[in-house]
Order: structure tokens, then sequence, then C-alpha cells
């Protein structure tokens, strides 16, 4: 039974998020009971799912101020990029005109994806960042991964990628010296 109790404990918050998604507030309690069998308080459904909500408005804001001191003494980052298939479609015609068969009207299209990871020398953790946006956005990425990853003032950062010109300027513009870029 205790193992029972744990495992709905762990279950819970993940499910609250699930049916927020889909259900009032209000609503979220009976749905519980509905398809896991327990009870949880409309406050107690709200108070999680906005502290979850806070918690993933925390994590889209990027840190841009390098710490004076750093927990790691060496980052290795790396970016790339890599094109991915994008499709659109005409939009819907005025509401005289009968409706359309969108699949028909589909086009497709390139845009690229800037991806970049950093990880302290010492561990295997990474942390990643992406962007379809432009090379600034992603190295505004790559900075953020390196920061809460221990970056400091003082860390030397080995970077790592093809030989992409966008690449080499957003490692050397973020980091600087200490750190080398190879490719």
């Amino acid at each position: 039974m205790q193992n029972h109790v744990c495992e709905l404990r762990v279950m819970t918050p993940h499910a609250i998020f699930h049916f927020d998604a889909d259900v009032p507030f209000g609503q979220i309690p009976q749905k519980l009971q509905e398809h896991h069998g327990i009870t949880v308080p409309i406050s107690s459904a709200q108070a999680i799912t906005l502290r979850h909500a806070d918690a993933v408005l925390q994590a889209e804001q990027l840190a841009c101020e390098i710490p004076t001191l750093g927990a790691s003494s060496c980052l290795i980052v790396e970016m790339d990029g890599s094109y991915i298939p994008i499709v659109t479609t005409a939009p819907p015609k005025g509401r005289e005109e009968p409706p359309q068969d969108r699949r028909k009207t589909r086009t497709l299209g390139w845009i690229e994806a800037r991806l970049g990871l950093c990880r302290p020398a010492e561990q295997e953790n990474l942390r990643f960042g992406a962007t379809l946006g432009t090379p600034d956005q992603a190295g505004d990425q790559l900075l953020d991964c390196a920061i809460r990853c221990g970056l400091g003032q003082q860390t030397y950062v080995h970077g790592l990628g093809d030989d992409a010109p966008w690449i080499s300027m957003q490692v050397s513009g973020c980091f600087g010296d200490p750190g080398r870029y190879r490719h």
C-alpha cells in the first residue's frame, strides 16, 4: 500500500496539468476522481497548476548575465543548425465561396532550426537550447545553457561546431576569452 500512495503523489501533479489543459479548475477534482480514484480540492489543483505555470515561465526567461564566480572551471558548448521542413497552406477564402480542401493548397518550405548544448567538462548532464530564430537568438539560448551549467567569468569554454560562420561568431560573441572554438 505504501508504494501505491507514493505513486499517486508523483502522478497527481502530472494528472492535474493534463486535465487543466482540457477543463477549467473547477472540473479537475471530478476528472481526477473519475480517472484515478483520488480526491483533490479545487484550490490544490489551482495552486499546483499555477506553480507549474510559474516554473515554465521562469524556465523560458533566458539568463544573460555571466556571474563573477561559476560552479564549473570548464564548459563544453556545441552548436549546429539543421533545416527542417515546414508545411504552409493557403488561408481560407472568404465566406462567400465554398470551403476549400486546404490539403491541396499546401506548400513545402524549409527553415533552419538552430540547436545548442552545454555541459560541464567533469559531468555528463547536458542542457539544450533551440530556436527557429536568428543566429543571435541561438547564441542567447547557448549563453543561457552555459550560465545554468555553471558559467562564470573565469570559466574556460571549449566550443565545438562545424565550419558555419554564424556558429563561431556566436561562440566568440557569447564567451570571448578564456576559451577556444574548434570545427
